[in-house]
Parts: C-alpha cells; structure tokens; sequence
C-alpha cells in the first residue's frame, strides 16, 4: 500500500500500474506512437509493425492479434466524413421551419 500525509501518496510502480491504472499486466506498454518520413509510407510502415508485434507475441499465423495498431490519419479522414455527412444532413433539415411556417413544432 502506498504511504504520504493525505497530500500524495506513494505506491511502487508496479502496484501503481495495476491498481491505479487498470494495467492487467504490469509493466506492459499500452500506447507506441510512431511516425513515417513520407506519408505514403505509412502502410508499409503499419504492415511492417504488425509483423514484429505478432512475431514478438508468439502469435501463430491463424490467430487473432492481441494488439491493435491504428493510423491516426485514416481515423481523420473517417473523422473528416463524418463531420461531412452531419453537414449535409444539418443543411436539408434547417430549411424545414421556414417551410412550416416558422413555428418551431
């Protein structure tokens, strides 16, 4: 348990991983940030670090990966779409109260 005088307390890295953190395995990295020289690149790069992950992680060729690894640029492009899409659809609904007559039901 950790010890302080109610301001702080203090807990060995370990315990503190696992008990404050929610870490399942102490020690494990949860977040690798990484970033290409040239954007085209990036999938050769994200292909190329599935590949060392799975084969660190003894995972056999049929198996699911125990990790995941996401590219941030093509979270915001989806991102991008999406705001799109809202767009459109906040532009054909706003147009509906002045066709009604303004009233707001």
């Amino acid at each position: 348990m950790g010890t302080g005088s109610g301001r702080y307390d203090l807990h060995p890295f370990d315990d503190a991983q696992k008990r404050l953190f929610g870490m399942q395995f102490p020690g494990m990295v949860r977040v690798i940030a990484v970033q290409a020289r040239e954007p085209e690149l990036m999938k050769d790069v994200e292909n190329q670090i599935n590949d060392l992950l799975r084969q660190r992680h003894r995972i056999q060729p049929k198996q699911e990966n125990d990790f995941s690894v996401r590219n941030l640029t093509e979270i915001m492009a989806t991102a991008e779409q999406s705001a799109d899409v809202m767009s459109y659809l906040l532009g054909a609904i706003a147009p509906s109260p002045s066709l009604s007559g303004g009233s707001g039901l």
